[in-house]
């Protein structure tokens, strides 16, 4: 292994780091924090670890390059309101924790740049694609061995699903689902080599996961690839036949391997509600907090960090999240982070309009990252919106290349 590292250059280092060494570093740590032997955020966790020393790489090769110099006022502005949030609470403990959202956040920006930079170019970007590729493939394998061999953590107490040595079901669901969508985008631009076979084995694997996130973007891959088969109307007769016949057994067998979701189906007022899984009774509620603390407009500017968010700075003691990355980002940095956040999805969605599946990709990502959260503070999920910023600069790149030709 160190021969190895001492003839790869930095780019190379970094991108093996983050696509293939991480999600082991990550299966460890979810595996020890499952079993009680570590805190599920602990500041000297396996995955906290590998994270810091890719983002020490990052930041040299950031600073090396000389890309840009508005990262460092990001990083500024988010550890300033960190401390001065600490110097309301004072609570030692709320303050590591704010360091550290921040510092999720910052591993995101330093490693969108960064990614930005090595795929300009088509052989940077598809180098970037048999990454994400073999990246699926590591926790795609992880997941049927888990579901074979029955090794590994259940996604929940009841009914099917494996979450593998991971620790969270939803930021690994939405990972998987959104990455298979973005190989399938690369593959129609002609900008990953994957089979049929391998696309098939990656969606598949999703649905092992359990969850509701896993089910929708499961469905949703396979609908897309359908679409996509010059084979689509012979496979939706197909299985409209197959429904017909055997519709009451599928819904008996899904009843079996789905309880858990069809109970918290069954136990929410509409379809919003059960999407959201109460997160928005959550908001409601922590606004009506929030309006109680009669904030002040710097409160509404700046936020007041992750320890406080919308609690009452005087009373606070522990650290509560609403799970919805859009408000949790507006009570902690204000609004000036959910500004910067939604125009930066409108403009890659903007950008990625013609290309359908990558569109789709970006959008679901999106939602889910608004809705019901576990994207931009998770360090595995988080990834997606790099992948998607990326192909959306590359894509952009292109078309002026080829406008440029054309006059």
């Amino acid at each position: 292994m160190p021969v190895f590292f001492y003839k790869q250059n930095y780019k190379n280092i970094l991108l093996f780091s983050i696509f293939i060494l991480l999600p082991f570093i990550d299966a460890i740590n979810g595996y020890l924090v499952i079993k009680g032997l570590i805190a599920t955020s602990g500041t000297s966790s396996p995955s906290q670890l590998g994270r810091l020393m890719v983002s020490v790489l990052l930041a040299y090769l950031i600073i090396a390059k000389k890309l840009a110099a508005w990262p460092i006022f990001l990083f500024v502005y988010l550890f300033t309101v960190e401390v001065f949030s600490g110097l309301f609470h004072l609570n030692q403990y709320g303050f590591i924790y704010g360091v550290i959202s921040a510092y999720k956040l910052g591993y995101l920006i330093l490693l969108t740049m960064i990614l930005i930079h090595y795929s300009k170019t088509t052989e940077g970007m598809l180098q970037l694609g048999k990454l994400v590729k073999y990246n699926l493939i590591i926790i795609a394998t992880m997941l049927w061995f888990s579901t074979v061999t029955g090794i590994g953590n259940n996604t929940y107490w009841a009914g099917f699903g494996t979450i593998s040595f991971f620790a969270s079901g939803n930021g690994l669901g939405l990972y998987l689902g959104v990455g298979v969508l973005f190989l399938i985008g690369l593959r129609e631009c002609k900008l990953v080599s994957i089979s049929y076979k391998m696309l098939f084995f990656l969606i598949f694997s999703i649905i092992l996961i359990g969850t509701k996130t896993a089910l929708v973007l499961c469905m949703t891959n396979i609908i897309v690839m359908v679409l996509l088969s010059k084979y689509r109307i012979s496979i939706i007769i197909l299985c409209a036949l197959l429904l017909t016949f055997y519709l009451p057994k599928i819904i008996e067998q899904f009843s079996i391997m789905f309880v858990i979701i069809l109970k918290r189906f069954e136990g929410s007022d509409n379809i919003v509600m059960f999407l959201g899984s109460g997160r928005i009774q959550y908001v409601i509620d922590a606004y009506e907090i929030f309006l109680k603390n009669d904030p002040s407009i710097f409160r509404y500017l700046f936020g007041m960090g992750t320890f406080i968010s919308f609690q009452n700075h005087l009373t606070v003691t522990e650290y509560d999240t609403l799970e919805t990355d859009l408000f949790d980002l507006f009570f902690m940095y204000g609004l000036l982070s959910v500004l910067f956040f939604l125009s930066t999805i409108g403009f890659v969605l903007f950008q990625l309009r013609k290309y359908k599946i990558l569109f789709l990709g970006m959008l679901l990502l999106s939602l889910h990252s608004i809705i019901a959260g576990h994207v931009l503070f998770n360090g595995m999920s988080s990834v997606g919106f790099a992948l998607f910023i990326c192909v959306s600069n590359y894509l952009s790149i292109q078309r002026d290349i080829d406008d440029k030709a054309i006059t």
